[in-house]
């Protein structure tokens, strides 16, 4: 039943929204830190060794700088916006 009423309120959120706006750089920020703290240890040594290894400075070597990586890109490079 709890299954039931969270698809129900799902469904209609997506129904009711308007257009999507962009959350712009917190937004990728705050979602990249969420799905961070949900590697197991070991991911986040691997995911920390692989940002320590990028030397592209587009962004900070962070992984929550990285998760707007390709806004940052993309204002370079308007090929790449579709």
């Amino acid at each position: 039943m709890k299954a039931k009423v969270s698809l129900v309120a799902v469904a209609v959120t997506l129904v009711a929204a308007g257009p999507a706006a962009a959350w712009g750089d917190l937004g990728h920020e705050v979602t990249g830190l969420i799905a961070y703290g949900r590697l197991t240890p070991a991911a986040k040594v691997k995911v920390d060794a692989l940002l320590a290894a990028d030397s592209d400075g587009l962004t900070a070597p962070d992984f929550a700088s990285r998760t707007t990586w390709a806004d940052k890109y993309r204002t370079g490079h308007r090929e790449t916006a579709a």
